[in-house]
């Protein structure tokens, strides 16, 4: 652990070799106790719904965490009144204090599903252990979103959340709260669908070298130096392991033990790839074909009364130019395709009451496609309805290969460099991941010593 002043920090060290810490804030006044005592004092709080909330003190304290998540475990003194599997699921938080009166919040989180496990030793030894996890293994973090597009989102904005990727996905996960600074880059188009929330979350991260995971408040923190008004971090405080020896004024004399070590450097050149897209502009990119009279340039589509279009769901409409066939990954500004009886409409029909029931993500039942847009139609009237013009327009993207973008530490030779593959998924520009690569080349192109 360090101290900070003002704040409250538990560290370790990630990949790329540097320390990430959880920053819990606190006042000056605490900082500054805890050089004028050595008792400190840890409480346990356990969120029941049947019987309140369930203060305990324990016996030991055990934290570890990573880049992304945290967990805790603690050891009770058993009297009885403890059972195997306790507590299992329940939320749960984690308080420091220097005088057992007041509390400041340290962790924010659930029991494992485990609950409650039981040790017995010696006849008057029997003790209960009690593991915390935060919201990272929980159900959230493993949910899949459908297959979809977003098209035109900022990375990161508390002041539009609508148009937050970071938030949205945090609303994909049942998380309310985002802990975040505004990251104003615009990604032109994404799909998403193949991977859990949690993975497309971390790709933002690696794209942005940016510290993800759930603070002690239990908030979604998100935070990158290449966020508006960005502050480093700086670590004030270290831990001295042995409160019998004072290092110096910097060191908290906390219990615990100390370990010299020197990490290896993590990566020397670091390597992304974007892919580049031209945005046209508005054309149509969508033409059906069923029943295709070249002469009358028409096709022939025919729906009962009453019917749906597609009947088994909904139709997935594939972007191609329909003069020269022309394929594209992403198509963005979608037009809603208009309809009636007449050729200038998008939708052409004969007879029948032809109605849009859902285009494109205006309603649950469709969503945007990578490649596609979803419709369903339906014919309300009372006689068969017959489709003869059937187009869709928006501005189609036009894929134009991958762009590799390389930071490398210089008077390295090349069988010594130690490579780090970045996902640029989430980056938007050459420019923008030339920052992150040179960040993470910085911090892991030498050794450095850990405590």
């Amino acid at each position: 652990m360090t101290w900070k002043t003002g704040v409250f920090h538990i560290a370790t060290t990630v990949p790329g070799g540097y320390d990430m810490t959880f920053a819990i804030p606190m006042p000056q006044s605490v900082i500054e106790r805890l050089f004028e005592t050595r008792e400190y004092y840890l409480l346990v709080r356990i969120h029941d719904g049947q019987n309140g909330n369930i203060d305990l003190l324990p016996v030991k304290v055990g934290c570890s965490c990573s880049s992304s998540c945290q967990s805790w475990q603690f050891t009770l003194k058993n009297r009885g009144e403890y059972s195997e599997g306790l507590w299992s699921g329940l939320k749960a938080e984690v308080f420091f204090g220097t005088d057992s009166i007041v509390w400041y919040q340290l962790f924010s989180g659930y029991v494992s599903g485990e609950g409650l496990s039981r040790k017995y030793g010696r006849i008057t030894d029997d003790t209960v252990m009690l593991e915390l996890e935060d919201r990272t293994r929980g159900k959230g973090t493993k949910r899949k979103p459908d297959s979809q597009v977003l098209a035109g989102f900022c990375v990161c904005d508390p002041d539009n959340v609508s148009n937050s990727l970071v938030h949205r996905f945090a609303a994909m996960m049942g998380v309310e709260m985002v802990n975040c600074g505004k990251v104003p880059h615009v990604k032109d188009v994404v799909s998403i669908g193949e991977g859990t929330v949690w993975s497309e979350l971390q790709s933002i991260r690696e794209a942005y070298d940016a510290y993800l995971y759930f603070d002690h408040m239990g908030r979604l923190f998100f935070h990158t130096a290449q966020e508006d008004g960005w502050v480093e971090p700086e670590s004030e405080w270290t831990l001295n392991g042995d409160p019998e020896y004072v290092a110096d004024e910097r060191c908290s004399p906390v219990m615990g033990s100390v370990a010299v070590t020197v990490e290896a450097p993590a990566c020397s050149r670091a390597k992304s790839s974007l892919k580049r897209y031209e945005h046209l502009e508005e054309k149509g990119v969508y033409r059906n074909t069923e029943n295709w009279k070249e002469k009358d340039k028409t096709c022939k589509i025919i729906i009962s009364p009453k019917t749906a279009w597609p009947e088994d769901g909904v139709a997935s409409l594939k972007f191609k130019d329909p003069e020269t066939g022309e394929e594209y990954d992403y198509a963005t500004d979608i037009v809603t395709p208009t309809i009636g009886q007449f050729d200038t409409f998008d939708i052409q029909y004969n007879k029948g009451d032809l109605q849009l029931v859902s285009f494109n993500g205006s309603t649950p039942a469709t969503r945007p496609q990578a490649g596609a847009a979803q419709i369903q139609l339906k014919n309300d009237g009372l006689d068969d309805c017959t489709i003869n013009k059937f187009t869709v327009r928006g501005r189609p993207m036009r894929a134009l290969g991958e762009l590799q973008v390389e930071n490398r530490a210089p008077d390295i030779a090349e069988e010594d460099l130690i490579d780090m593959e970045i996902d640029g998924k989430y980056g938007i520009s050459k420019d923008q991941m030339a920052v992150t690569l040179a960040a993470l080349v910085g911090r892991g192109k030498s050794s450095h010593r850990q405590f």
